[in-house]
């Protein structure tokens, strides 16, 4: 909860003065209701609770209007709030507000999180709700600490929430999207052949690529391996 016994004055508009036989009806576009309610409670009260569901329009708009105090209250509440239950709901408001310089800032620090807590944000059903291109963007990013399977099944439950909501495309289409951001050879054989390959959303020769890349590797690995065994023995010998 952040308080202030003086809150700082909002921005002013320059409006006409109605009449007293008319009312002026002020439609405010750039922030959600829930937003701009809180907004005119701290205004009034000097006090308002701070949720991480808001929390991206709340400063957007304290900043906005010339509310710092607000605004810094929120940057400092930025840190403690990030966590796994509300890392996707944060990224979700940031897409509402792309256009606010207070947004950047924040959605670094949640890619950061997203980054260190790879495999638990991609299994959350709420990573189901994310636009397109910031599931991308997240399975994009080289730091981002996840399995290759775990990025491919969270594009595929991703893929499927996706075609319910849109009956006409289909799933392979939407797959289509996420492939080249998904490291194939790095996922054991067995998954592949066992809980990818009879998907039939990959196409064969991705399959096929990733399987002949394991096997090369194994063979240059078993021949590492068998001469280091001979030097090991030849270093005995010796002894």
């Amino acid at each position: 909860m952040h308080n202030s016994r003086n809150p700082e004055n909002s921005r002013k508009h320059n409006f006409k003065q109605p009449t007293s036989q008319q009312h002026q009806t002020l439609i405010i576009e750039e922030f959600e209701p829930d937003v701009f309610r809180q907004l005119i409670e701290y205004i009034h009260t000097g006090c308002v609770t701070l949720q991480p569901r808001t929390l991206l329009g709340v400063m957007n708009a304290a900043d906005y209007y010339g509310l710092d105090e607000l605004r810094r209250a929120c940057a400092g509440f930025v840190q403690c709030c990030i966590n796994v239950d509300t890392v996707c709901a944060l990224l979700a408001s940031a897409e509402r507000y792309i256009q606010y310089k207070c947004t950047k800032s924040l959605v670094q620090k949640v890619l950061e999180f997203v980054d260190e807590h790879g495999n638990e944000v991609l299994n959350l059903g709420s990573f189901t709700l994310l636009p397109q291109h910031v599931v991308r963007l997240i399975l994009a990013r080289d730091e981002l600490q996840a399995d290759e399977f775990t990025k491919f099944q969270a594009a595929l439950m991703w893929g499927k929430k996706y075609c319910d909501n849109n009956p006409n495309t289909t799933l392979k289409e939407v797959i289509g999207n996420f492939l080249e951001y998904i490291q194939f050879h790095k996922i054991p054989a067995n998954v592949l052949m066992r809980e990818v390959h009879p998907l039939g959303l990959v196409p064969y020769h991705i399959i096929m690529n990733a399987l002949a890349y394991q096997m090369k590797w194994a063979k240059y690995r078993s021949e590492e391996d068998l001469n280091i065994e001979w030097e090991k023995l030849i270093i005995e010998d010796d002894e």
